[in-house]
């Protein structure tokens, strides 16, 4: 159960406090277990929610590893979003607009082009220049 707790844990110096509670839980509950059922699938289902209830409530990870980064008021957040933060940061204003209106808003290409009024055909093209833009900086 401890490797299973390591697994889901992002700190992993917290696995034996995961287990420490397993344990409680399994005496808590165990006269009303079933001896019919695989108790090794009841331990780890147990086990991951622990791990990643832990994780919800430590937000703040001590350490850097395996696709996270701390940012400056030393959270940590995964590194796919460094990694876009830095493209976007590449795009003037409305292009980021477009990819905001796009994909934040919800607004299909259409939409955008009738409240622009501008060709479908022009929002295509503008969106392909960005992501051509962003492949190119992210290439490098």
């Amino acid at each position: 159960m401890k490797h299973i707790a390591k697994f889901y844990l992002k700190n992993k110096s917290n696995a034996d406090d995961v287990l420490v509670e397993l344990y409680k839980i399994i005496l808590d509950k165990v006269n009303s277990f079933d001896s019919e059922e695989n108790g090794y699938n009841w331990m780890y289902t147990i086990t991951k929610n622990l791990a990643l209830d832990d994780n919800r409530r430590n937000k703040k990870i001590g350490y850097i590893s395996g696709g996270y980064y701390e940012t400056e008021d030393n959270s940590f957040q995964p590194l796919k979003t460094l990694i876009v933060e830095e493209a976007m940061a590449i795009l003037n204003d409305k292009e980021k607009e477009l990819l905001y209106r796009l994909y934040w808003e919800g607004y299909t290409i259409k939409e955008i082009a009738e409240r622009d009024n501008v060709p479908i055909s022009t929002i295509y093209t503008k969106r392909a220049r960005i992501y051509k833009k962003m492949k190119k900086f992210l290439k490098n």
